[in-house]
Protein backbone atom coordinates (compact mmCIF):
# COMPACT_ATOMS: atom_id res chain seq x y z
CA UNK A 1 0.00 0.00 0.00
CA UNK A 2 1.11 3.69 -1.05
CA UNK A 3 -0.47 6.40 1.17
CA UNK A 4 2.47 8.94 0.78
CA UNK A 5 1.52 10.58 -2.80
CA UNK A 6 -1.43 9.15 -4.84
CA UNK A 7 -2.65 6.40 -2.55
CA UNK A 8 -2.54 3.20 -4.05
CA UNK A 9 -3.07 -0.55 -3.21
CA UNK A 10 -0.75 -2.86 -5.17
CA UNK A 11 -1.11 -6.66 -5.62
CA UNK A 12 -2.64 -9.06 -8.03
CA UNK A 13 -4.83 -6.70 -9.70
CA UNK A 14 -7.51 -7.81 -8.45
CA UNK A 15 -8.61 -5.74 -5.78
CA UNK A 16 -9.95 -2.43 -6.60
CA UNK A 17 -9.23 0.58 -4.27
CA UNK A 18 -11.54 1.65 -1.63
CA UNK A 19 -13.75 4.78 -2.82
CA UNK A 20 -13.97 7.73 -1.16
CA UNK A 21 -11.12 9.86 0.84
CA UNK A 22 -12.17 9.02 4.12
CA UNK A 23 -11.50 5.24 3.67
CA UNK A 24 -7.92 6.08 2.64
CA UNK A 25 -7.93 8.72 5.69
CA UNK A 26 -9.10 6.01 7.75
CA UNK A 27 -6.86 3.56 6.22
CA UNK A 28 -3.63 5.60 7.04
CA UNK A 29 -4.92 6.74 10.35
CA UNK A 30 -5.30 2.63 11.42
CA UNK A 31 -2.08 1.72 10.40
CA UNK A 32 -0.31 4.75 11.78
CA UNK A 33 -2.04 4.44 15.39
CA UNK A 34 0.15 3.58 18.23
CA UNK A 35 -3.03 1.63 19.99
CA UNK A 36 -6.60 0.10 18.55
CA UNK A 37 -8.73 3.11 18.75
CA UNK A 38 -12.21 2.93 19.59
CA UNK A 39 -15.39 2.66 17.23
CA UNK A 40 -16.95 5.64 18.48
CA UNK A 41 -14.14 7.62 18.12
CA UNK A 42 -13.36 6.50 14.55
CA UNK A 43 -17.11 7.25 13.43
CA UNK A 44 -17.14 10.65 15.60
CA UNK A 45 -13.40 11.94 13.89
CA UNK A 46 -14.39 10.91 10.46
CA UNK A 47 -18.19 10.61 10.03
CA UNK A 48 -19.64 12.86 12.90
CA UNK A 49 -21.57 14.84 9.93
CA UNK A 50 -23.30 11.38 8.55
CA UNK A 51 -26.99 10.38 9.62
CA UNK A 52 -25.55 6.84 11.09
CA UNK A 53 -21.75 7.83 12.14
CA UNK A 54 -20.85 4.13 13.05
CA UNK A 55 -22.99 2.65 10.16
CA UNK A 56 -20.59 4.47 7.93
CA UNK A 57 -17.30 3.45 9.36
CA UNK A 58 -18.73 -0.65 9.49
CA UNK A 59 -19.26 0.38 5.66
CA UNK A 60 -15.87 1.77 5.04
CA UNK A 61 -14.07 -1.09 7.38
CA UNK A 62 -15.72 -3.30 4.78
CA UNK A 63 -14.66 -1.15 2.35
CA UNK A 64 -11.02 -1.47 2.91
CA UNK A 65 -11.17 -5.39 3.89
CA UNK A 66 -12.57 -5.91 0.70
CA UNK A 67 -9.85 -3.53 -1.40
CA UNK A 68 -7.01 -5.33 0.84
CA UNK A 69 -8.38 -8.95 0.42
CA UNK A 70 -8.23 -9.69 3.89
CA UNK A 71 -11.22 -10.16 5.18
CA UNK A 72 -10.20 -10.62 9.42
CA UNK A 73 -8.39 -7.42 9.22
CA UNK A 74 -9.67 -4.08 11.46
CA UNK A 75 -12.19 -6.06 13.76
CA UNK A 76 -13.56 -5.47 17.03
CA UNK A 77 -13.79 -2.74 18.74
CA UNK A 78 -11.79 -1.84 20.00
CA UNK A 79 -10.73 -1.50 15.78
CA UNK A 80 -7.40 -4.57 15.94
CA UNK A 81 -4.65 -2.73 13.94
CA UNK A 82 -2.64 -5.19 14.05
CA UNK A 83 -2.10 -6.13 10.10
CA UNK A 84 -1.15 -9.28 8.37
CA UNK A 85 3.07 -9.60 7.37
CA UNK A 86 2.14 -9.99 3.56
CA UNK A 87 0.60 -6.25 3.78
CA UNK A 88 2.80 -3.94 3.69
CA UNK A 89 2.45 0.18 3.56
CA UNK A 90 5.01 2.53 2.88
CA UNK A 91 3.47 4.94 5.83
CA UNK A 92 4.19 2.19 8.46
CA UNK A 93 8.13 1.27 7.24
CA UNK A 94 8.90 4.91 7.69
CA UNK A 95 6.96 5.85 10.69
CA UNK A 96 9.20 2.46 12.16
CA UNK A 97 12.66 4.11 11.63
CA UNK A 98 14.48 6.09 14.20
CA UNK A 99 13.71 9.99 13.99
CA UNK A 100 16.79 11.82 12.42
CA UNK A 101 16.11 15.27 14.50
CA UNK A 102 18.86 17.22 12.94
CA UNK A 103 16.99 17.37 9.21
CA UNK A 104 14.59 19.75 10.28
CA UNK A 105 16.23 22.33 8.47
CA UNK A 106 16.29 20.44 5.25
CA UNK A 107 12.60 20.15 5.82
CA UNK A 108 11.52 23.80 6.42
CA UNK A 109 14.14 24.89 3.10
CA UNK A 110 11.72 22.10 1.56
CA UNK A 111 8.57 23.34 2.39
CA UNK A 112 9.56 27.31 1.44
CA UNK A 113 10.62 26.07 -1.98
CA UNK A 114 7.03 24.30 -2.55
CA UNK A 115 5.77 27.78 -1.64
CA UNK A 116 8.06 29.60 -4.11
CA UNK A 117 7.42 26.72 -6.81
CA UNK A 118 4.18 27.22 -6.18
CA UNK A 119 3.68 31.31 -6.58
CA UNK A 120 5.94 30.68 -9.82
CA UNK A 121 3.43 28.30 -10.85
CA UNK A 122 5.70 26.05 -11.68
CA UNK A 123 3.43 22.87 -10.27
CA UNK A 124 5.70 20.24 -11.59
CA UNK A 125 8.53 21.44 -9.85
CA UNK A 126 6.26 21.99 -6.56
CA UNK A 127 5.15 18.43 -7.17
CA UNK A 128 8.26 16.80 -6.82
CA UNK A 129 9.81 18.88 -3.83
CA UNK A 130 6.15 17.98 -2.29
CA UNK A 131 7.43 14.54 -2.45
CA UNK A 132 10.51 15.04 -1.04
CA UNK A 133 9.27 17.30 1.52
CA UNK A 134 6.35 14.18 2.40
CA UNK A 135 9.15 11.64 2.86
CA UNK A 136 11.67 13.31 4.55
CA UNK A 137 9.06 14.88 7.24
CA UNK A 138 7.58 11.57 7.65
CA UNK A 139 11.15 9.80 7.55
CA UNK A 140 12.14 12.15 10.61
CA UNK A 141 8.69 12.18 12.49
CA UNK A 142 7.82 16.09 11.74
CA UNK A 143 4.43 15.72 11.63
CA UNK A 144 3.83 19.31 11.70
CA UNK A 145 5.77 19.40 8.16
CA UNK A 146 3.55 15.92 6.91
CA UNK A 147 0.59 18.47 7.40
CA UNK A 148 2.00 20.79 5.75
CA UNK A 149 2.92 18.59 2.43
CA UNK A 150 -0.98 17.78 2.18
CA UNK A 151 -1.58 21.39 2.76
CA UNK A 152 0.69 21.94 -0.10
CA UNK A 153 -1.14 18.58 -2.19
CA UNK A 154 -3.95 20.27 -1.63
CA UNK A 155 -2.98 23.43 -3.11
CA UNK A 156 -2.03 21.24 -6.06
CA UNK A 157 -5.60 19.75 -6.44
CA UNK A 158 -5.25 16.72 -4.59
CA UNK A 159 -9.04 16.31 -2.68
CA UNK A 160 -8.42 13.76 -0.35
CA UNK A 161 -5.04 15.65 1.22
CA UNK A 162 -7.16 18.38 3.13
CA UNK A 163 -8.72 15.59 4.98
CA UNK A 164 -5.57 13.77 5.56
CA UNK A 165 -4.04 17.05 6.89
CA UNK A 166 -7.20 17.84 9.30
CA UNK A 167 -6.75 14.47 10.88
CA UNK A 168 -2.95 14.41 11.07
CA UNK A 169 -3.50 18.20 12.68
CA UNK A 170 -5.90 17.12 15.38
CA UNK A 171 -3.02 16.86 18.01
CA UNK A 172 -0.39 19.23 17.40
CA UNK A 173 -1.15 22.57 19.11
CA UNK A 174 -0.17 25.27 16.88
CA UNK A 175 -2.15 28.30 15.91
CA UNK A 176 -0.63 28.94 12.80
CA UNK A 177 -0.95 25.17 11.86
CA UNK A 178 -4.48 25.40 12.44
CA UNK A 179 -5.11 29.04 10.47
CA UNK A 180 -3.01 27.53 7.33
CA UNK A 181 -6.18 24.59 7.44
CA UNK A 182 -8.63 27.47 7.94
CA UNK A 183 -7.47 28.86 5.38
CA UNK A 184 -7.45 25.35 2.84
CA UNK A 185 -10.51 25.22 3.84
CA UNK A 186 -12.06 28.39 2.53
CA UNK A 187 -9.53 28.54 -0.12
Amino acid sequence: MRLLGTPTIEGDGRRTPPRGRKAWALLGYLLLAERPPGRRHLAELLFGDADDPLGALRWTLAELRRALGVPAVFRGDPVDISVDDALSADVRSISNRVPDRYQWASAYVLDAAVDTALGEGDHVRARRLVESLALLAARCDFRELVVRAHLHRTRLGESAALAAARLLARDIDNPGLDRLLDSASRG
